[in-house]
């Protein structure tokens, strides 16, 4: 069974939006408030940590330096 990840309105799933699919036009920081960054390494496939290390390290880096520790709940 697949789900899709819905914004707070209904609207677009997220990866409708991550697509540009969505309609709506919101960046994905509307549809995820929480989010960190967004992260695109062009011409990377389904295999992005072992094709593209450096960058992916790079982002799960910056991403662990930000986490304070608090939850947004």
């Amino acid at each position: 069974m697949v789900t899709s990840l819905r914004g707070p309105d209904g609207g677009p799933s997220l990866s409708e939006s991550f697509r540009g699919q969505g309609g709506s036009g919101n960046p994905p920081a509307a549809v995820a408030p929480q989010l960190h960054d967004v992260v695109v390494l062009s011409g990377c496939g389904h295999w992005t940590q072992q094709e593209r290390p450096v960058e992916v390290n790079a982002a799960l880096l910056d991403f662990l330096a930000h986490i304070d520790g608090t939850s947004p709940r």
